[in-house]
């Protein structure tokens, strides 16, 4: 046998990961299937075992977690807790479709220089002062995620930060008010990712899927509209965006003494180099205003997300190039979507959701609903970024076993868990997530230095975000109470 084909059938280094997560994995199942749970229903056992066993897979992530994903429904087949056609209909009525439509529509700004004429423009009026610039880059990269992905926010700005920081003579690893800027940036995109529903899409989409699937038919049909989840979303971004600045400031020690700031004429220069406003760029801006006034006005969302995203691929009048359109859409985080779809069933029939709730229930029963909300919405933060790969199964594990218990004390969870889903975003505290570590790439900062920033972040927003959206509900005639 030649080289080459000893080669080919060589045997490659064994994943131990992979091993030891799937015998874990395996081992959660057959002991939590043996539990004695029949008085839920005779599959709620090992309806257990099964999620215990995705969570695992999940959290340790021995490959990419489109791959687990894509168990689910052939794992549910086979043990019985579905059938094809129950698959098909709920990946049908999944938000797989929407959460594509957004981010097609969302392209538009990566492929016009529209992101970076913003932040020049602003820099170039309040970048001055360095309190004033590191709110400024706070608020632009808020605001600029709350409209497309914030991973793509997160790359722009912190390319055009690096830049600058460069320009001004500071040094990577020693610079307090490049640790500042860069580490802010990693948070407030995210934060302002969950302002408007096409920030955060696919989080917004499968905290509301879920939130259904747990209810057991309660919440069939309901969900939360665009102008909804504006309503109680862009005034917690409103209302926390400039404290956050300052906590990351204060914390990091930003001062004036030392820091040599650019002139106006720096911003004036790049955005000569950008030139005048291309005509991509006001499409963009007339598409997406246009579709956020529908999508205010209560226009279909499903309907509407998938016009404009065919209005942003049209030729002429579109800015999404189709060449290679496929290679820039996270198309593995879609699937993600439409194949953990069908998780609700496995809640709703095998009175696993029961189970869970009543295990809980002892602990929250007395609680009011701001607490309730916040106790949620703190619990969901540190799952999310202590288990740093898990966000999927994290927001799967927090909301199926709250919204039962929400609904037993007769509180509405599209407002109660609201913060919770926007939550679900907010993995930034410990950094080491691959979009936080396409920032830390740039050297300016390093793992502890957002520890302190980051928990007092949280914490703020712990208080804060629960008690604006309960203030906000009324507003947006959303009830507090289920009817």
């Amino acid at each position: 046998m030649d080289q080459t084909l000893k080669d080919r059938f060589k045997l490659k280094r064994v994943n131990w990961k992979a091993v030891l997560s799937v015998v874990a994995a395996v081992a959660a199942y057959l002991i939590l299937s043996r539990l004695p749970l029949q008085a839920y229903g005779d599959k709620t056992a090992s309806a257990l075992g099964f999620f215990a066993a995705f969570l695992i897979l999940m959290f340790a992530q021995p490959w990419d977690m489109f791959l687990t994903a894509m168990l689910v429904p052939i794992g549910g087949f086979l043990l019985g807790f579905w059938d094809w056609r129950t698959f098909q209909i709920s990946a049908g009525t999944s938000s797989f479709l929407q959460v594509m439509a957004f981010s097609i529509v969302g392209l538009g700004a990566e492929t016009t220089p529209l992101g970076k004429r913003l932040a020049y423009w602003f820099l170039k009026r309040f970048g001055q002062k360095p309190i004033l610039m590191v709110i400024t880059v706070g608020v632009v990269s808020g605001l600029i995620s709350s409209m497309i992905s914030n991973t793509a926010t997160l790359i722009m700005m912190s390319a055009i930060v690096h830049e600058m920081l460069v320009a001004m003579g500071e040094t990577p690893g020693t610079s307090r008010i490049g640790r500042c800027l860069m580490l802010l940036i990693s948070a407030v995109c995210f934060i302002g990712g969950a302002a408007l529903y096409n920030g955060c899409v696919f989080v917004a989409a499968l905290g509301l899927d879920l939130l259904r699937s747990a209810s057991g038919g309660v919440l069939e049909g309901m969900t939360l509209s665009y102008r909804e989840w504006a309503i109680l979303g862009f005034p917690a971004f409103a209302v926390t965006i400039v404290p956050i600045c300052l906590i990351y400031a204060f914390t990091k020690r930003v001062s004036t003494k030392g820091v040599k700031l650019l002139p106006k004429e720096h911003y004036e220069e790049k955005l000569r180099e950008l030139g005048r406003m291309q005509y991509a760029e006001v499409r963009w801006i007339i598409t997406v205003v246009c579709m956020i006034v529908l999508l205010v006005r209560g226009a279909n969302t499903n309907t509407t997300s998938l016009i404009f995203a065919i209005i942003s691929l049209m030729p002429l009048i579109g800015t999404v190039p189709i060449k290679g359109l496929f290679s820039k859409l996270p198309m593995h985080i879609f699937f993600v979507l439409y194949f953990t779809s069908i998780l609700g069933e496995l809640f709703t029939t095998t009175g696993l959701s029961n189970m869970l709730a009543d295990l809980v229930y002892p602990y929250m029963s007395d609680l009011q609903p701001y607490v309730f909300s916040a106790v949620v919405f703190l619990i969901m933060v540190v799952i999310q970024n202590v288990l740093i790969n898990g966000s999927v199964a994290g927001m799967s594990l927090v909301l199926t076993m709250s919204t039962p218990i929400c609904l037993r004390l007769g509180y509405n969870p599209f407002v109660i868990l609201f913060p919770a889903i926007c939550a679900a975003s907010y993995f930034f505290w410990i950094p080491l997530g691959a979009n936080m570590l396409l920032n830390k790439g740039y050297g300016w900062w390093t793992v502890k230095d957002s520890l302190l920033p980051g928990g007092l972040t949280l914490l703020f927003l712990t208080i804060v975000v629960p008690a604006i959206t309960l203030w906000m509900a009324p507003i947006a005639g959303l009830s507090i109470y289920m009817p």
